[in-house]
């Protein structure tokens, strides 16, 4: 008999249960994971477009992106209503011609002409010579007489600076100014009309040809209204010209071996308004023309609500200046139109 105790047998520890809920997330990770595979598979799939595909795209982008063609606003026609033969209203702001009346017909500008030859003397200067000095010759002082020509005052053999002469020819008007810095610019008056014409075709002016820089009467020198418009527009925007055909104030001149105490200007523009009794209101700047041919012409600019306007009328009245046929209709037009 074995007396031998017998042991209790030893039952081995269990094994620790793995935690379920790690489990489940890793099964819900697997499961992201595989749809993320599959989707970004699925997007890559569908931007391969067929070369078809790719140009119907690129065209319908294009057309969306593409800016719109401004709408233009046909101008109004004026008729009797004014007394000019012809006019153009432009909105420079806006690039927007408002009315208008005969604005391509070949017309006659008179001292509209000087618009162009400041603008080109303005731009053929160096404002380090505007206190140069230019002498006044006898041969345009008589010239001039025998023309019967509106002048600035300066006499034969006056010695005048520059910045004298540039306001001479756009406050009063002055011919012999004119005259004198043509001849220092391109050496005489010719030459320099050569290049007004240069300036007119590199700004579209395709019906109008310059022969002299004063305006005084001649059948081979014309413009339109039109054209007159496009170079007063193309001018307003250098500040020196700007400043010279906005000066309404007086404006006296340096002193000469002449006039010891230089020569006052007034602007012939603001003459006619004031001299008839018409408010100028938004008008800040112009320039007035009259030949016996040409008739009554204005060249104005204003500055209404934001907006620059500018105007220009040819051909008003028949043959003389006294009645102020030119104001009326820039009065007639602003007041209109604005």
């Amino acid at each position: 008999m074995n007396n031998r105790r017998s042991m209790p047998r030893r039952v081995p520890p269990k094994k620790k249960k793995k935690n379920n809920d790690l489990y489940v997330f890793l099964f819900i990770l697997l499961i992201v994971f595989i749809l993320f595979f599959v989707i970004r598979c699925a997007v890559n799939m569908s931007d391969k477009k067929t070369p078809g595909e790719v140009s119907a795209v690129a065209e319908f982008s294009e057309s969306e992106t593409t800016t719109q063609p401004k709408v233009i606003v046909p101008a109004i026609q004026l008729g009797d209503e004014i007394h000019s033969k012809y006019a153009v209203f432009y909105n420079i702001s806006r690039d927007e011609t408002i009315c208008e009346k005969n604005p391509d017909t070949i017309a006659f500008p008179a001292s509209l002409t000087k618009i162009m030859t400041s603008i080109i003397a303005i731009e053929r200067i160096d404002p380090s010579k505007y206190d140069d000095t230019i002498i006044i010759t006898q041969d345009i002082i008589d010239f001039l007489f025998r023309q019967n020509a509106a002048t600035a005052g300066f006499e034969a053999k006056e010695e005048v600076k520059i910045i004298d002469l540039l306001y001479g020819v756009m406050l009063p008007s002055g011919a012999e100014a004119s005259i004198a810095v043509a001849n220092y610019v391109a050496g005489s008056e010719s030459r320099f009309a050569d290049l007004m014409n240069e300036k007119a075709k590199e700004l579209g002016c395709n019906n109008t040809n310059f022969v002299n820089v004063t305006g005084l009467h001649d059948e081979n020198h014309y413009t339109t209204a039109s054209d007159m418009a496009k170079i007063l527009t193309y001018s307003i925007k250098n500040e020196m010209f700007r400043s010279i055909f906005t000066r309404m104030m007086s404006y006296t001149t340096s002193p000469t071996n002449i006039h010891e105490e230089g020569i006052t200007f007034s602007n012939t523009t603001y003459i006619a308004f004031s001299q008839n009794n018409f408010y100028m209101g938004f008008i800040i700047g112009g320039k007035t023309g009259f030949t016996n041919e040409a008739c009554l012409c204005l060249a104005t600019y204003a500055v209404i609500g934001g907006n620059d306007y500018i105007l220009i009328t040819m051909g008003a009245g028949e043959g003389d200046n006294k009645t102020a046929y030119h104001v009326m209709d820039a009065v007639a037009i602003y007041g209109e139109y604005t």
